[in-house]
């Protein structure tokens, strides 16, 4: 099997859904819009609805619904979760609680929709606040790491605060990851996560496994310049991408969005210190997919529609023997990536709220 990887574009937000090799699936933060992907509509599509004999339920399983910040564009839809169609096994989150201003409640919809699910899924013990380490959680033989939050954050009135503690999390699976930054911006990679997680950590004298290399990069804050600068533009922070050093660069953001996301700044990084011609954007190429298999190569493709994103399914492979695994593993660093041929399919209507 492969981890597979989907990044729907939903316009001016964030949303990736990942298909693990032992069957299992993550939802990493949700964004509804009628842009080009309806998260809710794709999930339908992806994850049938059957009776579960273990919940004694008949529902749409998520396994894990993981809030990297509890900002609108990262929870927007997040209501149409918590009904009897879906069912939650773990909500992982960052701890963060919002300022809302009394007179203000009526603007945070999904903030509340948010701690309502929360409220719902502590009753059987199924919310699990994320904590940053160098210890991972294993999904099947599939490992996902977190390097933020620390374990001190509190509520905020402050949109930086929040961002610079966001959840950030990798995913590996036989020599190949994906890494999900949220909005963290240059504070929390300079000041926490390159020191703690990459190689510049030196421990009895030994210097640590650099934990930050990643094939995929699905970057910060849609293309937000912080992730580089902080006040002085002059002055560029690239330590972090040198560490991460990705095969390919992924941005979640919408077109025309009044933020100038993605900053150019951000974006002549990421291209300098990417893959020739493998810094991507949803609002230019649209959804994309990645499949890490279990010979160690990385399938993708971009520039997707809905129909042919939804219809990827990727054929079982020959688990193979622990040779096998080792070798990709022991290849990693010279693994191939080969981007898909999805068959032509004919036009078709557009639906409904897809542009």
């Amino acid at each position: 099997m492969a981890l597979e990887i989907f990044v729907p574009n939903t316009g001016q937000g964030d949303s990736t859904f990942i298909e693990f090799p032992n069957g299992k699936n993550m939802l990493v933060d949700i964004n509804r819009t009628d842009v080009d992907v309806d998260i809710i509509e794709f999930l339908r599509k992806k994850i049938p609805k059957k009776k579960h004999e273990d919940i004694e339920k008949t529902c749409r399983r998520i396994n894990y619904f993981v809030n990297t910040h509890p900002h609108e564009d990262h929870i927007k839809g997040i209501g149409d979760l918590n009904t009897d169609e879906f069912y939650i096994d773990e909500l992982w989150e960052s701890g963060h609680r919002l300022y809302v201003p009394a007179d203000q409640k009526n603007e945070y919809k999904n903030y509340y929709d948010f701690l309502a699910l929360i409220v719902k899924l502590k009753k059987r013990n199924a919310v699990k606040k994320l904590r940053a380490g160098r210890t991972p959680t294993y999904i099947g033989s599939t490992a996902v790491y977190v390097f933020a939050p620390s374990s001190y954050v509190v509520d905020s009135k402050s949109r930086e605060e929040i961002h610079n503690q966001c959840a950030v999390l990798r995913i590996e699976y036989i020599g190949n990851s994906i890494l999900l930054t949220g909005d963290s911006d240059r504070d929390s990679w300079e000041t926490r996560i390159v020191p703690q997680y990459s190689d510049d950590k030196i421990e009895n004298g030994k210097r640590k496994e650099n934990l930050l290399k990643s094939t995929v990069l699905h970057a910060s804050h849609h293309g937000s310049k912080y992730f580089f600068v902080k006040s002085n533009d002059d002055d560029k922070y690239k330590t972090a991408m040198d560490k991460i050093s990705p095969s390919f660069t992924i941005i979640s953001v919408g077109a025309g969005n009044k933020h100038g996301h993605p900053h150019r700044i951000a974006m002549n990084i990421y291209r300098e210190k990417t893959k020739p011609g493998r810094v991507w954007t949803t609002k230019d190429n649209k959804s994309m997919y990645f499949a890490f298999k279990n010979d160690g190569k990385v399938e993708y493709k971009k520039d997707l529609d809905y129909d042919d994103l939804t219809s990827i399914k990727h054929e079982a492979e020959d688990s193979g023997s622990a040779i096998t695994r080792a070798a990709a593993i022991l290849s990693f660093g010279i693994s191939e990536e080969i981007e898909m041929e999805l068959p032509n399919r004919p036009p078709k209507p557009k639906r409904e709220g897809y542009r």
